[in-house]
Parts: structure tokens; C-alpha cells; sequence
């Protein structure tokens, strides 16, 4: 995946894993959408403010997915499981005490 756009009332996000620079956009920009006192006709107004990019670590997805797949072989649970059982291969749709629960 290289871009990701999530709209929201109030604000937007953009995920683009291409930029090197400004990966995530915060975008402060929206519709608001209302009727005139007569009630006939819609107003739509639409609001335009700051854009904030948050530094993000440089450091690749699969490279955290790697690291932390090591930490498990060393004894670290992971944090996909159910917690209600010790460490499994299995799915957590196969997990018997996730079943159960």
C-alpha cells in the first residue's frame, strides 16, 4: 500500500509511505452542511485550516514485524494473541481459549 486517505468530520489523514519527508498528514479541513431559516435551500460551507505532518520513525513496518517476531522466539508474548493462553502458531479464529471466551 502507498497511500492511505481517511476523511473524517473534522479532520483528514493522509498515509503516503512514498514521501520521505512528511509520510502522515494531519489535515484540519472539513464540510459543514446546513439549511437556510427558510429551510429551502442547503448551505454548504466548507473549512480549510492547518496541516500538521508528525515526525514518524524512519524505520520500515516489516523491519518492526521482524524485530518483534524475534522478541517472541525469546520469550516476549506476542501482541496479536488472546491473552488468555501461553504463546500459539495458531490463528486466534483457532484458538481454543479464545473460543471459549
Amino acid at each position: 500500500m502507498c497511500r492511505f486517505l481517511a476523511g473524517g468530520s473534522y479532520k483528514s489523514i493522509l498515509y503516503d509511505d512514498l514521501d520521505g519527508s512528511d509520510r502522515l498528514k494531519v489535515y484540519d479541513r472539513g464540510v459543514e452542511v446546513s439549511t437556510d431559516p427558510s429551510g429551502i435551500r442547503v448551505l454548504i460551507s466548507y473549512r480549510s485550516g492547518d496541516v500538521v505532518s508528525p515526525k514518524l520513525d524512519a524505520a520500515e513496518s516489516l523491519f518492526h514485524r521482524v524485530e518483534h517476531f524475534a522478541d517472541c522466539i525469546g520469550g516476549e508474548s506476542p501482541r496479536s494473541g488472546c491473552g488468555s493462553c501461553a504463546p500459539s502458531p495458531l490463528p486466534r479464529s483457532r484458538c481454543p481459549a479464545a473460543a471459549s471466551a
